[in-house]
């Protein structure tokens, strides 16, 4: 496992990354990848010639908690996610957008309706919520109506659901269909169809 960076040798540009494969293993895959996901990353590499990149390894890293922990302090450290190609802060967490950087910018028209981003994620509407919530009681685990069904297996990300089931994708295995779609930026349910297509590089994790 490792932690690694790439550069853009013509902007300084920085993406930071996370593989449990080689360094190697990861860049194949990112090419791999370009022709479905529309990442800042993604398409860079297709824009610019492939000596333009500069691949070295940060860190090797012994166990995946200490993975995610490590991604998030390179990403913070080198700024990758105002000033680079990085668009979330890194780890398990979802998708994080700041709306003052660079990236959010070019992004923005594919995150939904709102051209300024979601009115419902600002700090005002997040606070009445708490307050309108504070007072209720969470119905929780197997007590909950909807606990056991089907239609939640496989589409929460790994640690949320215990249920979910890795997935490999050009040699690159994720936690679940959502944190592959996430990292390839694509839906979760065109890695499904994919994979029920027996595509070649999807698989399903066992």
């Amino acid at each position: 496992m490792l932690i690694y960076k790439v550069k853009n040798k013509k902007n300084n540009k920085v993406y930071i990354g996370k593989t449990t494969k080689s360094l190697e293993d990861r860049k194949k895959a990112h090419y791999k990848n370009t022709i479905y996901g529309e990442t800042n990353f993604g398409r860079a590499l297709k824009k610019y010639p492939k000596d333009t990149f500069e691949w070295s390894v940060l860190e090797e890293v012994k166990n995946k908690k200490n993975l995610d922990k490590k991604e998030m302090y390179y990403i913070n450290q080198f700024d990758t996610y105002n000033k680079g190609y990085n668009m979330t802060l890194g780890g398990e967490g979802g998708l994080t957008y700041n709306t003052e950087s660079e990236n959010y910018n070019r992004i923005k028209s594919k995150l939904g309706k709102w051209k300024n981003g979601n009115p419902g994620s600002t700090p005002e509407a997040i606070e009445k919520r708490v307050k309108t919530f504070e007072n209720t009681t969470w119905v929780r685990g197997k007590k909950h109506g909807n606990y056991g069904h089907s239609h939640n297996v496989g589409i929460l990300s790994g640690g949320k659901n215990p249920a979910a089931k890795k997935v490999e994708v050009n040699g690159v295995e994720y936690g679940s269909l959502v944190e592959a779609g996430k990292a390839l930026g694509v839906h979760y349910i065109t890695i499904k169809r994919r994979i029920k297509r027996n595509k070649e590089g999807y698989n399903w994790k066992h």
